[in-house]
C-alpha cells in the first residue's frame, strides 16, 4: 500500500503523519519517490516490506515534504534515515537550498535502480540556473549522500555551503557541513560557456568549510567558462570541476574522471589541509596545472587573511594534456598559488602519478 498526497486528493494526512512518526521513533528508514508519474507504484528497491511515504513529481517538493513531515522541532533536523529515489526522466530544476540534514542520520538522494535521471538547469531564454543544490550551513555534520544523478546546464553544480566573510573581510574558519558523499554522478555542461549570457560560474562541485567528505566515481566533463565578466576579464580560468575552499580538510577525492575543464580540474584555496587526491583520470583540463592551490597572498593583497594550504596527498593520478584553449604549453600535475607569487609547494607526492604532455 502506498500512502501519498496528490494535489486533487488528500489521502489521510493524519494517518500519514502518525505512521511517519512511529517509523521515525523506531529508527526505521523512510522512503520518498520522485517520479514523472504521480501514481507510480514502484516498490522500494531491495525492501519488499517497505512503502514510499510520499510520491511527488520533483525534488523540491520532496524536500519541502521532508521539512514539513519528517523533521523534528530542532531546525529542519531529520529524525531518521531517509532515502529519496528518483525515477528516470529529465527534471527542470532551479536552485534548491537543502536544509533537511542531521548529524546522526543519513539523507540520500539516488537514482532509482540506476535509471537515467537528468537534472537540467537551462531556462527557455538560454540562461542557466545559478546552482543545482546548496547544502545549508549546519555548523557541523550533515550526512548528505547524492548518487547516480546527471547534473547539466547549471552555472554551478552542487555546493557544500557558501563563502562566509565578516564585516572585516575575515573568512569563517569553522565547519559548515561534513561527512557527505558524492558518488557516481555526472556533472556536464556546467559553466557560463553553456549560457547565452555571462553568469558567475566557479565550480561543478564547490566545497566550503567542509570536512571528511568522499567524492568518488564521478564524471566531470565540459565544465567551462568562455565569457567576459563586467570588468572585461575573461573567466575561462575561474571554472573548476572541484573547488575546495576555506579550511575544507580531510576530504577524499578518488577514482573520478575529468575532461575539458577550462580552469583546473581540482583547485584548493585558503587553509585546506590534509586532503587526499587518489586514482583520478584528468584529460584536456587545466590552465596552469591539473591540480592547483591558490590564495590571496599578503604580497599581492596586503590586507589578506587567507592562508596557504598544505598536506595535499597526490597518488595514482593519470593526467593528460591541458585544456585545448589554454595558452600554457607546459602543464604540471600540481602548481601552487598560480599567478599570485609566493609559490608554496606543500603537497605530498604519494607516488604512481603519471603525466602526459608536461612534467610532474
Amino acid at each position: 500500500m502506498h500512502i501519498m498526497l496528490v494535489k486533487e486528493k488528500l489521502i489521510p494526512i493524519l494517518l500519514l503523519v502518525v505512521l511517519n512518526s512511529l517509523s521515525l521513533m523506531a529508527g526505521n528508514e523512510m522512503y520518498v519517490l520522485v517520479s514523472k508519474d504521480i501514481m507510480d507504484n514502484a516498490p522500494v528497491p531491495g525492501k519488499p516490506k517497505a512503502n514510499f511515504s510520499f510520491i511527488c513529481s520533483n525534488l523540491e517538493e520532496a524536500h519541502n515534504y521532508i521539512i514539513d513531515n519528517m523533521c523534528g522541532p530542532n531546525d529542519c533536523e531529520i529524525e531518521g534515515d531517509i532515502t529519496i529515489y528518483i525515477r528516470k526522466g529529465t527534471y527542470k530544476q532551479n536552485h534548491i537550498l537543502w536544509k533537511a540534514t542531521s548529524p546522526n542520520h543519513r539523507l540520500k538522494i539516488k537514482s532509482f535502480e540506476n535509471e537515467e535521471v537528468i537534472f537540467d538547469g537551462k531556462a527557455p531564454d538560454g540562461t542557466l540556473a545559478q546552482i543545482f543544490i546548496e547544502i545549508a550551513n549546519r555548523k557541523g555534520r550533515t550526512n548528505v549522500w547524492i548518487e547516480g544523478l546527471i547534473v547539466q546546464n547549471y552555472a554551478n553544480g552542487i555546493w557544500f555551503g557558501n563563502t562566509i566573510r565578516d564585516d572585516n573581510g575575515n573568512y569563517f574558519q569553522g565547519i559548515q557541513n561534513s561527512h557527505n558523499v558524492i558518488k557516481n554522478n555526472v556533472f556536464r555542461n556546467i559553466g557560463n560557456k553553456h549560457s547565452n549570457s555571462y553568469q558567475e560560474s566557479y565550480s561543478a562541485l564547490g566545497i566550503n568549510n567542509s570536512y571528511d567528505n568522499k567524492i568518488t566515481g564521478n564524471t566531470f566533463c565540459h565544465n567551462e567558462n568562455d565569457k567576459l565578466n563586467e570588468r572585461k576579464y575573461r573567466t575561462n580560468s575561474l571554472m573548476h570541476s572541484i573547488y575546495l575552499a576555506h579550511y575544507s580538510s580531510r576530504n577524499i577525492i578518488k577514482d573520478n574522471y575529468f575532461s575539458n575543464c577550462s580552469g583546473d580540474a581540482i583547485r584548493l584555496r585558503n587553509g585546506c589541509e590534509n586532503n587526499i587526491i587518489d586514482g583520478n583520470y584528468i584529460l584536456l583540463s587545466g590552465t596552469l596545472g591539473f591540480i592547483t592551490e591558490w590564495y590571496r597572498t599578503r604580497k599581492k593583497y596586503p590586507n589578506s587573511t587567507e592562508e596557504p594550504s598544505s598536506g595535499t596527498v597526490l597518488k595514482n593520478n593519470i593526467c593528460a594534456y591541458p585544456y585545448p584553449f589554454s595558452s600554457e604549453k607546459t602543464i604540471t600535475i600540481y602548481r601552487s598559488n598560480v599567478n599570485n607569487g609566493e609559490l608554496n609547494d606543500r603537497y605530498i607526492d604519494g607516488g604512481n602519478n603519471f603525466v602526459i604532455g608536461g612534467p610532474f
